[in-house]
């Protein structure tokens, strides 16, 4: 039996717009609720991005204001770092002295003194002259030949011997300049000095 509907025409087609309508209502609000329910969410997410994000940037004014009060640190610590690379710079290219001295001492024969020393420094050599007196003058010759064992004392040479008389003692004057270079020294002078090898006395 088939069916059949004793509704009017117009009724029916009400009916099934109807029917209709409410779908699309019904689908509108769906969509409007997931709109809204996705505007929620991403403003909940942007308001703990932005909380997050202005944590960050007080964290990053703290970090700056840290860094602004340690400059001044930074500017004594190149300063000092820069003094500290002269210093270096000034040592390397400066003789050790106290092996120079030793040397220079240990190489004195008796009856000879000094009254100068003067030092001019010239890139790795440093320009030497001394002045003193002696009871004679091979005395000073015989020191001049002593110094010249020394391989960082080079170019020695004598600019002149005076013959001078104080109070009815007759001694003599000199001026001897040489070049000290540095790298030639080496602590093995003043052992080889301090024992006796290689300095000679001198006679009468």
């Amino acid at each position: 039996m088939s069916d059949i509907s004793l509704m009017p025409v117009g009724y029916r087609t009400y009916k099934e717009a109807r029917k209709k309508k409410d779908i699309y209502i019904m689908a509108s609000l769906i969509v409007i609720g997931a709109i809204v329910l996705a505007y929620i969410m991403l403003t909940f997410l942007n308001l703990i991005y932005m909380q997050e994000l202005n944590a960050l940037k007080v964290e990053k004014s703290q970090i700056e204001d840290r860094i602004n009060s340690l400059q001044k640190y930074e500017t004594m610590f190149n300063s000092v770092k820069n003094y500290e690379n002269l210093v270096k710079n000034a040592v390397g290219d400066t003789p050790d002295w106290e092996i120079i001295l030793g040397d220079l001492a240990g190489a004195l024969p008796d009856s000879i003194w000094f009254d100068d020393i003067s030092l001019k420094h010239e890139e790795d050599v440093v320009k030497c002259v001394i002045r003193g007196k002696a009871a004679r003058q091979d005395i000073i010759a015989q020191w001049i030949d002593n110094i010249e064992s020394l391989k960082y004392m080079q170019n020695i040479s004598c600019k002149h011997i005076n013959e001078l008389e104080d109070k009815g003692r007759k001694y003599s004057q000199f001026e001897i300049s040489a070049d000290i270079v540095s790298a030639e020294i080496s602590t093995k002078t003043v052992e080889r000095i301090s024992s006796g090898e290689g300095v000679k006395s001198s006679g009468g």
